[in-house]
């Protein structure tokens, strides 16, 4: 992966220019391969992806487990795996180890094993900006258990929930620092991202009332989405990019509110954290961008299909939605295989 997307640059100096539109979490591990095995640039970049991605599945249906019967369990692994964000699993993108740091992050809360929960976090947000809400999901969880539940002295507790907090964001925390001393501007992230066009507090408000970043349009897209009947022009990708985002968003959000309703409070407040996130960041954007693949993180929505189909007497119909999802990645796949970049 070639992560110098866009220059930019500081203190007036034209030629100063960093490559920072990706977080390292990534790059710093196909560097490392390929120094230690001698991998040719292609390998490099691509196996860790595949890899992480295979090993995020088994991880996810040990996760799935504690949450669900085994039949339900093996649905949800089955929706997981064949979510078209899974593209990713063969290209050199992040979202493979973003998406397996994410479930040690909860497999590891859920066991108890808090700090190594944090561990996991703080290397999570290495990968991505969109985890720290992971960071602060179980920071809040955590900070629940200590200074509620337990009782324990509210000095005390106060700095282990810092300290928890601090692990729990490390990475970012990390890659902020080295672009201060690197950079001089801890957001050089942040700021790098006007490359690709900066948009006001309200132009971002009217994304977010519009839908047009999702969408590409507005509600005339989604409902024409939804009917199949995006017209294609000269790009047939854009409209499987519409089809796939609506299919997305729709399921992201009727999913966080079956983990609400199931009780599975941990998991619906990231969920609702990543939708929001995800939403309000992308609404900067000049156009339309891919829901499925920034949306693939939120893996509580896949323990949510699992519920679903646990507690459903119509079990065809999550059956179908299971086809319609693996029908888009399929498409997905061919496309990418066929030198479109359906993002």
């Amino acid at each position: 992966m070639d992560i110098v997307q866009h220059g930019y640059s500081y203190n007036g100096n034209p030629n100063v220019q960093q490559n920072i539109a990706f977080f390292p979490l990534y790059p710093i591990i196909m560097k490392v391969l390929g120094q230690l095995f001698g991998l040719q640039n292609g390998v490099a970049t691509i196996f860790p992806a595949l890899f992480f991605g295979v090993a995020s599945i088994y991880a996810f249906h040990a996760l799935a487990r504690t949450r669900l019967h085994e039949n339900a369990s093996l649905f949800a692994t089955a929706a997981y795996a064949l979510y078209p964000g899974a593209t990713f699993f063969v290209s050199a993108y992040p979202t493979s180890v973003m998406n397996l740091l994410v479930i040690a992050t909860l497999l590891a809360f859920n066991r108890k094993k808090y700090f190594l929960a944090a561990i996991a976090a703080g290397i999570s947000t290495a990968g991505g900006a969109l985890l720290v809400f992971l960071s602060a999901t179980i920071t809040l969880a955590y900070a629940n258990k200590i200074i509620f539940e337990k009782n324990q002295q509210k000095i005390s507790g106060f700095f282990q929930v810092i300290f928890f907090a601090t692990l729990s964001l490390s990475g970012i925390i990390g890659f902020m620092l080295y672009q201060k001393i690197a950079f001089g501007n801890a957001l050089a992230f942040v700021d790098v991202q006007k490359a690709w066009g900066y948009k006001s507090i309200v132009d971002r408000i009217i994304n977010l009332v519009t839908l047009s970043p999702i969408f590409g349009g507005g509600y005339g897209s989604f409902f024409r989405s939804i009917f199949f009947l995006q017209p294609t022009g000269k790009s047939p990708e854009g409209s499987v990019e519409y089809i796939t985002n609506t299919f997305s968003i729709i399921m992201a959000v009727y999913s966080t509110w079956i983990l609400y309703k199931f009780k599975e409070y941990l998991l619906s407040i990231y969920s609702l954290l990543v939708l929001l996130g995800y939403i309000w960041f992308i609404g900067s954007v000049q156009g339309p961008s891919s829901t499925f693949r920034l949306l693939y993180i939120d893996i509580p929505i896949f323990i949510a299909a699992g519920i679903y189909f646990q507690n459903s007497d119509k079990k065809i119909s999550c059956l179908l939605l299971l086809a319609f999802s693996a029908l888009a990645l399929l498409i997905q796949i061919s496309f990418f295989a066929s030198g479109y970049w359906v993002i």
